[in-house]
C-alpha cells in the first residue's frame, strides 16, 4: 500500500480496522478473514472548500486505500474449480438507487423496478455483471438481489460506499464461469465517498467495478475525477496481474481529463461503433456517454459491444416504474482469459505518487 503522505491542515479522524475479504465456498455469509490498521478520514460537511482545494492537495491524497466498509457474498455457493474460460460475456450498469431519483419511489414501484432490472439481466446473460448505486442500505432490496442471484447462478459481492451513503458497487459472479472468486474494497480516500470493488475470478486476473463523482461545474470535482483516475491506475499498476477489467459508470466521456489519463496510463477504453451514442440521463437534464468497459491484457470481441435499451427510456416518465434507470444497460465479450498478454511489470510513477503499492490483494486459492 502506498503510504499517504499528508502535509499542512490536519483532518479529523479515528483509527478503524478494515477487512479484506475471500469466498470460502459457503457464498451465503459475509467473510471476515484478515484485518489490518487504516485510517478513514471525515469530513466536516460545513467546512468550506478553500485554498487547499488544489491540484497539489488532491496529489497529497496519494493513493487508494482499504474501504473501511465490509465487503458481503451473498447468492448461489461456489462449485469448484471450473475449467479455465478464453471468453466471457460481461456487462456494467448504473441502476439509479431509488434514494437519488428525482421521483420518490413507494414500495411497490421500486420493487416493480428491481424486477424489470432483474429482468434486463436475464436477457443479457452476462457472466459478470458490475453494477454501481446499488441500494445496500435496503435490506428488502439486498435481499431480493441475493434470492436471484442464488437462483440464477450468481455470487453476488456487495460494497457500500464510505460514511454512510446508500448506495455502493455490486458483481454479479456466474459461479460455473470462474475459477477463483475473492474481492477486496478500496476508497479513493476523498470527500466524493466513491469506492471500487475489485474481484480476482482467476489467477493473476481481476474485476474492477467503480463509479467515478460526477464532474459537476465547480473547483473541486474535476480535480478529484481526475486524481481517482491516477490512484485506481497506480494501484492496477501495481497489482500482480496478467490481465486487467474495468467496470463501471466514470461519469464523463473519452475526451474527459480523468478518462485521458486513465487511457494514457495504459488501459483501452471500448465504446460502440456509434459516434453519437449515450447511455445516461443525467440529473442535469443532459445526456451523457459514461457508462464503460475497459482494458489491459484483455481484448473486446469484434461487434460485440452493445448498449440495451432505448434512450428514450432514460427520461421521467409520470408511470415512474416503467423507468427501469436512467442508465443503459453496456454488454460485451471479452477475450484472452485463458493467456491474459500481461507480465508482471513496474511502471514509472506518476507525480504524487511514492513509486511502490504495498496494498493488500487476495489470496491466490479457488473457491472449493
Amino acid at each position: 500500500m502506498l503510504l499517504l503522505r499528508r502535509s499542512g491542515r490536519r483532518f479529523p479522524g479515528k483509527q478503524k480496522k478494515v477487512m479484506r475479504f475471500r469466498s470460502n465456498g459457503e457464498g451465503r455469509n459475509e467473510n471476515d478473514v484478515t484485518s489490518s490498521q487504516n485510517f478513514v478520514h471525515h469530513r466536516n460537511n460545513s467546512e468550506q472548500m478553500d485554498d487547499d482545494m488544489t491540484d497539489a492537495f488532491w496529489t497529497r491524497n496519494s493513493c487508494v486505500r482499504l474501504a473501511s466498509n465490509k465487503v458481503r457474498f451473498l447468492g448461489a455457493r461456489s462449485c469448484g474449480i471450473v475449467p479455465e474460460q478464453n471468453e466471457l460475456k460481461v456487462a456494467t450498469w448504473n441502476l439509479l438507487a431509488p434514494p437519488y431519483s428525482r421521483i420518490q419511489y413507494e414500495r411497490e414501484q421500486w420493487r416493480a423496478r428491481l424486477e424489470a432490472q432483474q429482468r434486463e439481466l436475464e436477457k443479457v446473460d452476462a457472466d459478470i455483471a458490475a453494477l454501481q448505486e446499488f441500494w445496500c442500505a435496503n435490506e428488502e432490496a439486498v435481499h431480493l438481489w441475493s434470492e436471484w442471484a442464488t437462483n440464477k447462478g450468481y455470487q453476488l459481492i456487495i460494497l457500500p460506499r464510505t460514511r454512510g451513503k446508500e448506495d455502493g458497487c455490486a458483481t454479479l459472479i456466474r459461479i460455473k464461469a470462474c475459477s477463483q472468486i475473492e474481492a477486496y474494497a478500496l476508497s479513493y480516500d476523498d470527500w466524493g465517498d466513491r469506492v471500487c470493488l475489485i474481484v480476482k475470478i482467476a489467477p493473476e486476473i481481476f474485476v474492477c467495478n467503480t463509479h467515478w463523482t460526477f464532474s459537476h461545474n465547480n473547483s473541486w470535482d474535476p480535480i478529484m475525477r481526475k486524481h481517482q483516475a491516477r490512484k485506481l491506475a497506480d494501484h492496477l499498476l501495481h497489482l500482480r496481474a496478467r490481465a486487467i477489467l474495468i467496470l463501471g459508470d466514470l461519469n464523463g466521456n473519452q475526451k474527459d481529463p480523468a478518462l485521458v489519463h486513465f487511457a494514457e496510463r495504459g488501459f483501452r477504453f471500448y465504446e460502440p461503433e456509434a459516434t453519437d451514442w449515450v447511455s445516461h440521463y443525467a440529473h442535469t437534464n443532459k445526456f451523457l456517454a459514461c457508462d464503460f468497459l475497459s482494458t489491459r491484457g484483455l481484448n473486446v470481441k469484434a461487434n460485440s459491444l452493445t448498449l440495451h435499451g432505448q434512450v428514450v427510456d432514460l427520461t421521467p416518465k409520470k408511470a415512474p416504474e416503467f423507468r427501469v434507470s436512467d442508465h443503459l444497460l453496456l454488454s460485451a465479450t471479452v477475450t484472452g482469459l485463458a493467456h491474459g498478454s500481461l507480465s508482471f511489470f513496474e511502471e514509472t510513477p506518476t507525480p504524487g505518487s511514492t513509486g511502490k503499492d504495498d496494498s493488500p490483494t487476495p489470496h491466490s486459492s479457488s473457491s472449493s
